[in-house]
């Protein structure tokens, strides 16, 4: 946390994705499905993920909002992660570990809560303005807010795990840019998959149990693969 707030330049990156994506995109597209509240159904409304989706509120409710959730959750821990990392590596501070009797586990467990600590911190308090407008505009209920929510604190586990564990094997920054740049693709995918295929709500729920499965992956290789010695190189 200390090194992102050090870097004006990615701190302004980290806020700013999420300002867009979760604070003011679900607005602007609340406020355009009230201007045109009629939706011509297409051929695809037979597939179970469409079943529930009635005009283009409940479009950007039920398809738009996930993807939009989902996509600035994983871009803001991705920008946390190699900031922090690569910051640490060009101040040579990671070889002061070398003095301390801790496991790499340890190390990755601080890591990966200072990363969800960051992102929790820029991401909640815009999303609970969002749940706000949606309550006031689409007279969405607690359930629905309770879904979001939780599809957003597991998609911020799964990235933050992720991107922690591909920025620390990384060897400097650019390897570092490229190793992340691909990390949003699987988490959009799955999140597609649950749009069109899982109805109504469960389908957050589904998105949910998916991204904490992401997580429990990058962990586990993260523990397997990465030695401390490849951590400090």
């Amino acid at each position: 946390m200390r090194q992102l707030t050090r870097n004006q330049a990615a701190l302004l990156s980290v806020l700013f994705l999420p300002t867009v994506l979760v604070g003011l995109a679900p607005v602007l597209a609340l406020l355009a499905s009230r201007a045109q509240p009629v939706l011509a159904v297409p051929r695809q409304a037979s597939l179970p993920g469409f079943h529930d989706v009635q005009g283009t509120v409940g479009f950007a409710l039920l398809v738009t909002f996930p993807i939009l959730f989902v996509l600035a959750t994983t871009l803001t821990p991705i920008l946390t992660a190699t900031s922090t990392i690569v910051s640490e590596r060009e101040r040579h501070t990671l070889d002061l570990l070398l003095a301390l009797p801790v496991r790499l586990g340890d190390i990755l467990l601080a890591k990966l809560g200072a990363v969800l600590a960051a992102g929790a911190t820029m991401i909640v308090p815009m999303f609970l303005i969002d749940a706000v407008v949606m309550m006031a505009l689409a007279d969405v209920d607690l359930s629905y807010i309770g879904g979001a929510l939780l599809l957003i604190l597991c998609t911020l586990f799964a990235a933050g795990a992720a991107s922690l564990l591909m920025a620390l094997m990384a060897q400097d920054a650019r390897s570092a840019s490229y190793c992340v740049a691909s990390l949003p693709v699987p988490p959009l995918f799955l999140t597609a998959l649950c749009v069109v295929f899982v109805p109504g709500l469960w389908r957050f729920l589904a998105m949910a149990a998916l991204m904490v499965a992401l997580a429990i992956a990058a962990l586990v290789a993260g523990l397997r693969v990465l030695t401390l010695e490849r951590y400090l190189s």
